[in-house]
């Protein structure tokens, strides 16, 4: 286990225990969530570490590494799934209306980059799981897209118009090496699209250790828009627009009550999801997941 001193946006070195989650998803295991003293952004602490993590994720029924359709739940994730590949192109277009090329970081099975190089946008994917990259590459190989496990792997002069993460960031252990990194792959006047799950959201405060978003040990770090901004600006980034995402609060929904007690609450996760929704147009736009599109 790793054990981190420092607060991973500001850099202080006194927390507060802030809650115990178990791993429902899989392991079943323990983790503790502190809450940094100066800026109160919430991080998993302990954490496994890089060389640790991979056993969190070894399973058929981690949906965004697989392409399995057994369940009546596995159907729904990937329905919702194929409405949001044209909702997040749609995003990327109202801020950048013709991209030549996108980066998909943690691109999963690479149903993304497959969607956005069908609309002739040329793009490469990153995937360090070798079972979900394997999937990307037999998906692409007809568009020649670039589907790698780490950065440096790229072509060095290559860079990028849009460079997205979906559910991404709050897994990666080196945090802001990362994002500067992917900062630095930025074409001049290029942007970042991060999806995050809120930690402010009304599905958050109602499911508290149950909650589905935490996803313990496999998320690191839990955002809220005022932790979010705090990071952001940390790296010299400007945050241009937020959205929500709307189907996020039912999937999370679903899930929080499966942890609850193992069975399936269809017709209870829509009304709380749709609770968490009304939630977040009243309050700040504080819903279950958050699209921030992120410009130098």
């Amino acid at each position: 286990m790793q054990q981190l001193d420092n607060c991973p946006i500001c850099n202080h070195t006194e927390f507060i225990q802030f809650l115990k989650v178990r791993d429902y998803f899989l392991s079943h295991e323990e983790f503790q969530l502190v809450s940094c003293k100066k800026c109160s952004f919430v991080f998993t602490n302990p954490r496994p570490s890089e060389q640790e993590i991979y056993r969190y994720y070894e399973t058929e029924e981690y949906l965004s590494h697989s392409n399995r359709r057994k369940t009546l739940f596995d159907h729904i994730y990937f329905q919702v799934k194929k409405l949001n590949l044209r909702s997040k192109l749609s995003t990327i277009r109202k801020y950048y209306p013709q991209p030549e090329n996108i980066l998909d970081y943690g691109c999963g099975t690479g149903s993304f980059v497959e969607y956005c190089n069908k609309n002739n946008i040329q793009t490469d994917g990153l995937e360090p799981s070798l079972q979900a990259s394997a999937i990307a590459k037999s998906t692409n190989h007809k568009f020649n897209a670039n589907i790698c496990s780490k950065l440096d792997q790229l072509p060095a002069a290559k860079n990028y118009d849009v460079i997205t993460l979906w559910h991404v960031l709050e897994h990666i252990h080196k945090l802001n090496e990362t994002f500067t990194k992917l900062k630095d792959r930025l074409s001049p006047d290029g942007l970042l699209i991060i999806a995050l799950p809120n930690h402010n959201s009304y599905d958050r405060k109602h499911f508290r250790k149950y909650w589905a978003g935490y996803d313990v040990p496999r998320h690191l770090y839990h955002f809220d828009q005022k932790t979010f901004r705090l990071f952001a600006k940390k790296h010299g980034m400007d945050i241009k627009a937020v959205h929500p995402m709307y189907f996020d609060a039912f999937y999370i929904s679903m899930l929080s009550l499966k942890y609850i007690d193992q069975k399936n609450h269809y017709a209870s996760s829509l009304l709380t999801g749709l609770k968490s929704n009304l939630y977040g147009r009243r309050n700040d736009q504080d819903y279950s997941s958050l699209i921030y599109v992120l410009a130098k």
